[in-house]
């Protein structure tokens, strides 16, 4: 029974608008979702910190450095560089169904979530 409990417990959280709404897309950061058209794409927990980090800086810079230390604690970015350009590289994949929703890397300044209007 409590198992049962658990599990509706856990539907009714992600039905409360915990998402935050990224154009046509609804990220669940609590349960590592994103969703789009009704179809949950499955985060792994790398996309998710990285998701939410953006999404926490809508629409503005993050450095790569910033970043780093977020997902994997005081690393070198040059151990993760290759590990961060893979999850972005994902990321970009999954948001791609909607035009306004996009990814933007500078050299000089890091990588921001934009979202247009």
């Amino acid at each position: 029974m409590l198992r049962i409990e658990s599990m509706l417990g856990r539907s009714d959280k992600s039905n409360k608008g915990n998402g935050i709404q990224l154009g046509n897309y609804t990220f669940d950061t609590k349960e590592r979702l994103l969703i789009f058209e009704s179809k949950n794409i499955h985060l792994n927990n790398t996309e998710n910190l990285v998701l939410d980090l953006l999404c926490k800086n809508l629409n503005n810079f993050v450095t790569r450095d910033e970043i780093v230390k977020h997902v994997w604690g005081n690393e070198d970015l040059k151990l993760k560089e290759g590990s961060l350009n893979n999850t972005l590289s994902r990321l970009r994949k999954y948001l791609d169904k909607d035009a306004r929703v996009a990814i933007v890397t500078r050299s000089t300044l890091g990588v921001k979530l934009l979202i247009e209007s």
